[in-house]
């Protein structure tokens, strides 16, 4: 996993966070946190950036544009947990975003360039609020090559996981979960899915986004 701001404009900081190639991770050994959750940089106690709520509740839309990824599979198991604040939180749509409001673009792409599987554009505003320009790229070129070996199901699982995390403002952890990057020879069923830190990070987040 690898990390760095894109830009800064005003109030408004963005980084891109990517799964790195095999090549250039490196097993840290940290336990797994729940304090994974990207602070926005505000003032007056720490603010993890999520998705703002509106009248109509609280919903963000994983727009699938891709073909081989399992964006469907992905989107449901961010969606299975309550601490999610509002059920029915994550939601997938094909092509079109079904709200104007609170979408991730999710893109495929064949790029030998990019030294990444998969990566998130994020930005956000004063408040902590994710901004309407969030997308997500998914890279062919190296699965499942750039997995260490690990069969191309698993490789796109793990991949397109983690990049919906990082869309619900999640930053990388070291644990059981889709959101580890530091070692793929651990692609086991629990590191192709959110993990419990994962939701309860998810909790502190959106419970401001709910109630503030």
């Amino acid at each position: 996993m690898t990390r760095s701001p894109v830009h800064t404009a005003g109030s408004t900081p963005a980084v891109l966070l990517a799964v790195a190639l095999m090549s250039t991770l490196v097993f840290s050994g940290q336990s797994a946190r729940a304090t994974h959750g990207i602070p926005s940089g505000g003032g007056g106690g720490i603010v993890y950036v999520h998705w703002p709520a509106f009248s109509w509740g609280q919903q963000v839309t994983m727009v699938d544009r891709t073909y081989p990824w399992p964006v469907t599979t992905a989107t449901s198991n961010w969606d299975r947990s309550d601490a999610l604040i509002d059920s029915g939180l994550v939601h997938y749509h094909w092509w079109e975003c079904s709200h104007a409001v609170n979408c991730t673009i999710i893109n495929e792409i064949n790029d030998p360039n990019a030294a990444w599987i998969g990566a998130t554009g994020l930005s956000w505003n004063a408040a902590g609020h994710l901004n309407q320009n969030t997308v997500i790229y998914l890279n062919n070129y190296y699965v499942p090559a750039g997995c260490g070996g690990e069969t191309a199901a698993n490789c796109r699982r793990h991949t397109a996981c983690q990049e919906i995390g990082h869309a619900l403002g999640l930053d990388h952890q070291t644990g059981p979960s889709c959101m580890d990057d530091t070692d793929f020879s651990k692609l086991t069923p629990e590191y192709q899915n959110s993990g419990h830190d994962d939701h309860d990070q998810l909790h502190t987040a959106y419970d401001h986004g709910y109630h503030g």
